[in-house]
């Protein structure tokens, strides 16, 4: 299944998303135990082993960009209002400060960036109808698996113990 898509060097196919996760440590996440092994296993058979690199961020460069950027923004500030001589003297009204965190606590609940293990962050993430073939099979595959999962969890035999929501009298 994953073969066409290992047969292209050009192709990064343990590339990490937006949220720097590859598609191995999001199946590690999954909380279910015979499924997911069965994701982790074929992840690391057919997909995962046979990555030339894993780019991860370093975190000590990043911190130190960070904090450049912010010194950067500080002194522009700074000699902005050495210019114009003027200072910040007000701070902003409640309901503006109200609404500002409002916002941020809706945007924080709905992530519209979320990719999951079957998804790409693009529909353009290749151009080779190969790999998006061999990508497609894969995500059948998981649809799959996620199909057993359901249909496990209806079974209440199977999951005597696993009931939900509790049941208040």
């Amino acid at each position: 299944m994953a073969q066409p898509l290992l047969s292209y060097k050009s192709l990064e196919v343990n590339a990490i998303n937006n949220q720097n996760v590859t598609d191995m440590h999001l199946a590690e996440k999954v909380p279910y135990g015979e499924s997911n092994m069965e994701i982790i296993v074929w992840l690391s058979e057919a997909v995962a082993k046979n990555a030339v690199t894993v780019r991860r961020i370093d975190k000590v460069s990043e911190l130190r960009r960070t904090f450049s950027d912010i010194n950067h923004n500080v002194q522009a500030r700074l000699n902005e209002n050495a210019m114009t001589n003027k200072r910040v003297t007000e701070i902003a009204s409640q309901l503006q400060s109200i609404i500002g965190m409002c916002v941020i606590e809706v945007l924080s609940y709905h992530s519209s960036d979320e990719v999951y293990l079957w998804q790409r962050d693009t529909p353009q993430w290749t151009s080779d109808e190969r790999a998006k073939q061999a990508f497609q099979q894969f995500s059948e595959k998981l649809i799959r698996i996620e199909g057993m999962i359901m249909s496990m969890n209806r079974d209440t035999a199977h999951c005597k113990n696993w009931n939900g929501p509790a049941e208040f009298p």
